[in-house]
């Protein structure tokens, strides 16, 4: 199904992509599409190439508990003991809707020691390169709740001083995410990055 609910634009690299939404399966799939015309025997036909695709999961109340918790850690060593005693990391790798489309990974970028542990080389066998982990991601102002701003993970860690955490978000990219899509990820960091 094509949606034009405009809470999920933020999510295209065009402003002309469709949102495709496909939650009929077990997989349940947002994809950004961008159409094209294709030359059939009938003549010209409207296409569409998927961009990329996110893997949408169903929240359990054990990660849900977890996500509380991280939210009410008092320091930042609480958190990365929390994300360190985790059984299976997949956790933070899973895109939900409760968190606006966006997983922990991303909502953890503020902080190096965090994105160290969960983008590892260790970790890599965790990685699905079908699905991106970082993608721009919908914020709400503190000051006023019915507003919202959209930010990728680079912005987040550059915004907070976390230039270990850039790091390792922009080594994952090249290393999992490298593709053309995840170009529009630097379009308002770059000079910042260098910078720094």
């Amino acid at each position: 199904m094509v949606h034009a609910m405009q809470s999920i634009n933020y999510l295209k690299v065009d402003p002309s992509n469709f949102v495709f939404f496909n939650f009929a399966g077990p997989k349940k799939l947002l994809q950004i599409s961008q159409s094209f015309w294709k030359m059939t025997k009938a003549g010209p036909e409207t296409d569409y190439e998927s961009i990329f695709s996110l893997r949408v999961n169903d929240i359990t109340l054990r990660e849900l508990l977890l996500f509380q918790s991280l939210y009410v850690c008092g320091t930042q060593t609480d958190i990365l003991n929390m994300v360190k005693d985790q059984p299976d990391p997949r956790v933070f790798f899973k895109t939900f809707l409760e968190l606006d489309g966006t997983n922990m990974v991303t909502i953890l970028s503020f902080d190096s020691r965090a994105m160290k542990v969960l983008l590892d080389e260790e970790m890599s066998h965790y990685f699905t390169p079908e699905y991106p982990l970082f993608y721009k991601s919908k914020i709400q102002k503190t000051d006023n709740k019915d507003k919202f701003f959209y930010r990728s993970a680079i912005d987040m860690a550059i915004e907070n001083n976390q230039l270990t955490a850039a790091a390792c978000i922009i080594h994952y990219i090249t290393e999992f995410q490298n593709n053309y899509v995840s170009s529009y990820l630097f379009q308002n960091n770059l000079i910042k990055l260098m910078d720094r």
